[in-house]
């Protein structure tokens, strides 16, 4: 398979060789499947949106099988942001797993981020690939919702690690949104990091990339040990297409949902088609069209 290319050729599933439950307390688990004869192990951290201990609901788990990849499956009973007791468990088990896969690549996205930062101030992972990992649940820097808040009521402010032991990290933000502040707070080593922009499409970074095929390949790619420069010069210009996807996303929603009110579309239209509106122009006008969109729900329409 050439990067950024399709498939082709590639089977439709890779059957176990190995599969075992390695730990599982009820609020943490971690499986292991293998496929392939080689020293390589993905790990997958769990997104908050991806909760339960099956590993079967995991959507890395399906990856690694249509990919041939040894995974190790994480995974959550509740959105517990990996602060459990069982997670140093975990830890360890992870660490021990290097003397038969000694090319260990961490993933996560959003609070799977997160863990797999943690788990790499523990583990010296070969390679993180995070995807707008989130440092914090305050209130004040989350992207948004009442779900954050109630995980902040709950937990309190996250331990942040105060070393980093991977060789390399690899992460996908949106520099307009908050994803960045986030990736400061963590304070990973310049020299060994690189970050990737997405613009204008808030915290679904994963979701992004995914919609534009890439998701795939990058991630395979993170199992290679050239996983660099070369890589990055590739996939800039194509993340940087999102800005203009995203601006047409706004035009057509606001043409779509606010067709009985003309005058608006066009004058959202106009602006949009400045398109040096920015990307918080653009998330502004997301959480208006949502607020906009349930006021006419609640409205009734004239006969």
């Amino acid at each position: 398979m050439s990067f950024l290319g399709p498939d082709a050729g590639l089977a439709a599933a890779t059957p176990l060789t190995f599969t075992d439950v390695l730990y599982d307390d009820g609020e943490v688990s971690l499986t292991l499947d293998e496929r392939a004869a080689d020293e390589r192990l993905i790990v997958f951290f769990p997104h908050r949106h991806s909760i339960g201990l099956d590993p079967d609901g995991d959507p890395g788990r399906a990856f690694a099988r249509k990919y041939g990849l040894n995974a190790a499956i994480i995974r959550v009973a509740e959105r517990s942001w990996f602060q459990s007791r069982g997670v140093s468990r975990v830890w360890q088990i992870l660490d021990r797993l290097r003397v038969r896969y000694p090319h260990l690549v961490f993933s996560g996205a959003s609070m799977g981020g997160y863990g797999a930062i943690t788990a790499a101030s523990v583990v010296p992972a070969n390679h993180v690939l995070l995807f707008s990992p989130l440092a914090t649940l305050d209130p004040a820097d989350p992207p948004g919702g009442p779900t954050f808040a109630a995980d902040f009521a709950r937990l309190g402010r996250l331990p942040l690690p105060d070393r980093h032991l991977a060789d390399r990290y690899t992460v996908f933000v949106d520099r307009g949104f908050r994803d960045n502040r986030h990736l400061k707070m963590f304070g990973l080593p310049e020299d060994r990091t690189k970050a990737l922009g997405v613009t204008g499409v808030g915290h679904g970074v994963m979701d992004a990339i995914a919609a534009m095929g890439l998701l795939a390949p990058v991630t395979l790619a993170a199992m290679e040990p050239d996983f660099g420069q070369d890589l990055m010069d590739r996939l800039q210009p194509l993340l940087n297409q999102r800005k203009r996807e995203t601006t047409l996303w706004v035009k057509e929603m606001f043409l779509s949902n606010l067709g009985p009110r003309p005058s608006v579309a066009a004058a959202i239209m106009q602006r949009a088609e400045a398109a040096r509106v920015g990307d918080r122009w653009l998330l502004k006008m997301r959480r208006r069209l949502r607020r906009r969109l349930k006021d006419m729900a609640a409205t009734p329409r004239a006969a």
